[in-house]
């Protein structure tokens, strides 16, 4: 009876197991081809001068690795700033209300 208990519960742990990695691996390709790539392509065209990404802003399966790789660095780096930038932002709020 203990096997069969067992055995239930390693089916069902492994289930989970796998629902969990398909929905971190959806969001993680959500923010990287999406979120991170439309955050970094116009800081792109903009140092570059237009020249890289040669793809339009939509068309992110048609990039070179190399450039897909530092647009989504630079979207990456952008988020980092936003995110540090709030909770500075967040603290001087705080100070100014106590």
């Amino acid at each position: 009876m203990e096997d069969v208990v067992e055995g239930l519960f390693k089916i069902l742990a492994r289930a989970i197991l796998y629902i969990a990695r398909g929905v971190v691996w959806i969001a993680w390709e959500f923010m990287r081809e999406k979120f991170l790539w439309y955050l970094g392509w116009p800081v792109c065209k903009v140092m570059t001068f237009g020249k890289l990404p040669r793809v339009r802003i939509g068309n992110v399966d048609d990039e070179h690795l190399v450039v897909f790789t530092l647009v989504i660095a630079i979207g990456f780096t952008l988020r980092l700033h936003k995110i540090t930038y709030f909770e500075r932002a967040s603290e001087v709020v705080q100070l100014l209300i106590i």
